[in-house]
């Protein structure tokens, strides 16, 4: 231990006498400071984020006690939420178009609606 010690001092000894003992410790310095800055930031940052999904969870749920409030001044009835598509789904009253046999079949839109070849021949002539 003793000489690592006196290596340091005679590295030190030896900085100093060539003049470059003050740069050193002043880019050690700013080295140190610099670090200091990336963990602090990096805290801060990390906190914001926090900070902003708690944020979010607040609004979500002052919403939702928004809408528990609603649904118990308003009870609502189940037909009057249901729609008549939905109905008809429930009931099986739907009327499905099933391709012809051997013929191509696409599915186009959002709808989701199914289409044959011959019917997107004509809906683009149209």
């Amino acid at each position: 231990m003793g000489a690592t010690v006196g290596r340091i001092t005679g590295i030190l000894q030896e900085l100093y006498s060539n003049g470059l003992l003050w740069p050193i410790a002043i880019i050690g310095l700013l080295v140190v400071l610099f670090l200091i800055w990336l963990l602090s930031r990096r805290i801060r940052l990390w906190y914001w984020k926090v900070d902003k999904r708690l944020d979010a969870l607040g609004v979500i749920d002052r919403k939702l006690q928004e809408l528990e409030d609603k649904m118990r001044e308003e009870p609502a009835d189940i037909d009057t939420i249901m729609a008549p598509e939905t109905e008809a789904v429930i009931e099986n009253k739907c009327e499905t178009k099933h391709p012809a046999p051997g013929s191509a079949v696409y599915s186009m839109g959002r709808s989701g609606k199914v289409y044959t070849e011959q019917e997107l021949e004509e809906l683009i002539r149209d």
